[in-house]
């Protein structure tokens, strides 16, 4: 089933698929939508939970802000997708995490009365004295993130450097998603970087006291998982997950490793908790 949830200033678009108490939220990275979980929901193995993907503003069939300073900011974006989640009325659930999806779902933590647990693959969470300096590794397309008209050459380095295997089908869909996102999302996201507009999100998952899985490719070009011992965050089974022959979109280069890790992860989180 999709269909829309209005919130705010926008719709918001989103997939649910399945009946089961238990379910399964998915937030895509920054430039792209929800069609980057394709590998996770047509995974038989995922049968037993409800899935649900969601775009965020801007993003995929999502609708662009006229207020994008407020909206497309980490901080609005986390309440929106607070938002959204009370209007879907979950029993429990577990949040699945790209890159900067990583980042609004730490924003909005706080408020996820009915999360179980948090599975963060390239995660660049900033706060408790962790800044972006810090989270991410010299990458020279890394400006393509908050470039409203980047050149193609620039481009394709970006979309290249977010991935391992190189496949040009991927390619592709990575760089027409690109174009869909509204720029005003990438010129909003630089200035709020630069201005370090953010709540400590480090503190927010903490504070959260919820089982919380970290997953990198062991080819990962934009975030330098190495902050994470800095952060002082409880981990899942106490390891940092590092998959071989992936890069910064470690669902996308190497969906069954993912989808075995995760099947793994609400097993144990949904095991402990009452249905």
């Amino acid at each position: 089933m999709t269909s829309y949830i209005p919130v705010q200033n926008i719709r918001i678009f989103y997939q649910r698929q399945g009946d089961s108490s238990r379910s399964i939220v998915f937030i895509h990275n920054a430039n792209y939508s929800s069609e980057t979980w394709a590998q996770q929901l047509s995974d038989e193995r995922f049968r037993d939970y409800t899935l649900i993907t969601i775009d965020q503003p801007g993003h995929g069939y999502s609708s662009h802000s006229d207020t994008p300073s407020e909206t497309y900011s980490l901080i609005g974006s986390g309440t929106i997708l607070q938002q959204v989640i009370s209007r879907l009325n979950l029993e429990q659930y577990i949040m699945v995490a790209s890159s900067l999806g990583n980042n609004i779902v730490a924003e909005a933590a706080p408020l996820l009365t009915g999360c179980r647990g948090f599975f963060m693959s390239g995660a660049s969470l900033v706060g408790s004295g962790i800044g972006v300096s810090d989270v991410l590794l010299p990458f020279e397309y890394g400006a393509v993130l908050v470039m409203d008209d980047p050149s193609e050459p620039m481009l394709t380095g970006y979309l290249n450097g977010l991935i391992w295997r190189q496949n040009d089908a991927v390619l592709h869909n990575l760089r027409e998603k690109y174009w869909q996102t509204d720029p005003a999302f990438r010129t909003n996201l630089g200035s709020v970087l630069s201005k370090e507009e953010w709540s400590d999100q480090v503190g927010n998952i903490g504070a959260s006291k919820r089982p919380t899985a970290f997953v990198f490719g062991k080819e990962e070009r934009i975030v330098n998982r190495a902050y994470l011992e800095r952060t002082g965050l409880a981990k899942w089974k106490n390891e940092t997950f590092v998959i071989p022959e992936a890069g910064h979109l470690v669902h996308i280069d190497q969906p069954t490793r993912f989808n075995e890790l995760l099947l793994d992860f609400a097993s144990g989180v949904f095991g402990s908790a009452s249905i």
